[in-house]
């Protein structure tokens, strides 16, 4: 559980960092889109969220064997699950762009 709780910190600690950060960069990396108007805020609310995750993940490194720890695990899965479920679905609707630059 340790192992799953450090890389789990790490990674959505880091995404959290990079959507506060430049959030019209990663939803280009992570939907190919570009995010703008309330969007940037809707983005960088959604890096201090991830953020907050990945600090708890770190906390819960030291409790490993408390119900809290526990239950820090059971909402990153929830959330890890959900947030799968969001890209791949959004992945699947999307519809692939032909480049202006083509000539006919």
């Amino acid at each position: 559980m340790s192992l799953l709780l450090k890389l789990t910190a790490l990674i959505e600690a880091a995404t959290g960092f990079a959507l506060i950060i430049v959030p019209p960069l990663v939803v280009r990396l992570l939907l190919g889109s570009d995010l703008l108007g309330a969007g940037i805020p809707l983005g960088r609310l959604a890096g201090v969220a991830l953020l907050a995750l990945g600090i708890a993940c770190w906390l819960a490194l030291f409790e490993t064997q408390s119900c809290a720890a526990r239950e820090i695990v059971g909402a990153m899965v929830l959330y890890n699950i959900g947030a799968v479920l969001v890209l791949a679905g959004t992945g699947l609707r999307s519809q692939p762009v032909v480049g202006s630059h083509c000539r006919s």
